[in-house]
């Protein structure tokens, strides 16, 4: 059933392209990825389920979000965009309003396609076209490559919920598989 008032404002002004949605484990905190405008933008989701923009800050174009299962920490894969270059995987701290403040600058300058998170908060995944960085999770937020492995048309992740599997989504020949 539709929530009264929606659909909601879904972008700060002057900023575009609402790309993808991540929410926190108890749901009250989101953040999406502004592809057009490069950036991300953070809100807080009361009981009413009416979204409540938190603010936003200006990145690359951001193409994939992911939220760590504590809810403490939110990743966000950019890609060179309009001019704007790649800055590999953000960082960001979330508040428990649903702000968010950036732990420092980004990974590096790579162009990531999607982001991946394990359940246990260890590990996270980052598509870079053909291959996936592979990231160790810090306490603090921070991400320590690990290496990276080959995959072809690697696009879109997903763990599993046992932590056993990496499923990607590859698109090579434009055929996803």
């Amino acid at each position: 059933t539709p929530i009264p008032g929606s659909p909601f404002p879904a972008e700060e002004p002057g900023l575009g392209g609402l790309w993808s949605l991540a929410f926190t484990p108890d749901g009250t905190r989101a953040i999406s990825g502004l592809y057009f405008t490069g950036g991300v933008q953070a809100y807080f989701v009361p009981p009413s389920g009416i979204f409540q923009l938190r603010g936003a800050t200006k990145t690359a174009s951001a193409t994939s979000v992911a939220i760590s299962p504590d809810g403490r920490f939110a990743y966000a894969s950019t890609r060179e965009f309009m001019s704007m270059g790649a800055e590999g995987v953000r960082r960001y701290a979330v508040g428990v309003d649903g702000s968010l403040t950036s732990l420092g600058p980004p990974t590096s300058t790579e162009e990531y396609a999607d982001v991946a998170i394990t359940p246990d908060g260890r590990f996270l995944f980052a598509t870079k076209g053909n291959a996936i960085d592979r990231f160790a999770i810090g306490p603090d937020g921070s991400l320590a490559l690990l290496g990276t492995t080959p995959a072809p048309g690697a696009y879109l992740l997903s763990t599993s919920a046992d932590e056993r599997f990496l499923f990607v989504s590859s698109e090579i020949g434009g055929d996803p598989g």
